[in-house]
């Protein structure tokens, strides 16, 4: 996600003049708040609200009283902690598909993008990461992925039947 991000960010398809809300469409707009800097929900533009995030997820992955290094003491709230991460995580992807994907796709990385987050929402459904009220924005992607994958996966167990 990173290197996509930098990569939108470096190349001026995400400014504050071409994103001036965060949003994924027209109907899912994103205020930022990290009850650091921002207390209050902020409106910031899509790059300015990443970058934030990216910045906040960086310093939670730092933070040893959230990830232990030398014990499995976690708090009590990681699983809350871990939720959030992921939600707000989420509402980049859907950013990007809505906002850039026509120019992610004109630089040949929509295939790097359309897995990566394959990855993330499988991961993220798998262990109930992301609350299904918010998935709205790509839903119809993530149905998408879902009935590709089961089918890949039924496809792959009919092989191995067939080759014992």
């Amino acid at each position: 996600m990173s290197l996509m991000l930098g990569s939108l960010l470096e190349d001026e398809m995400c400014t504050s003049k071409t994103c001036p809300e965060m949003r994924a469409g027209p109907k899912f707009k994103y205020m930022w708040a990290d009850k650091v800097k921002y207390k209050k929900p902020v409106n910031l533009c899509a790059s300015e609200y990443i970058d934030c995030l990216m910045t906040w997820v960086e310093s939670q992955l730092d933070d040893e009283e959230i990830f232990p290094i030398n014990s499995n003491n976690f708090p009590k709230d990681f699983a809350k902690i871990i939720k959030t991460i992921f939600r707000r995580l989420f509402r980049v992807y859907a950013h990007l598909y809505h906002h850039h994907f026509k120019q992610i796709e004109q630089g040949s990385g929509d295939v790097h993008l359309n897995t990566a987050f394959k990855h993330f929402i499988l991961f993220a459904l798998q262990f109930e990461l992301i609350p299904e009220n918010e998935l709205g924005p790509l839903e119809h992607l993530i149905k998408h992925l879902l009935d590709k994958s089961s089918k890949a996966s039924v496809s792959k167990i009919n092989e191995s039947k067939s080759n014992s």
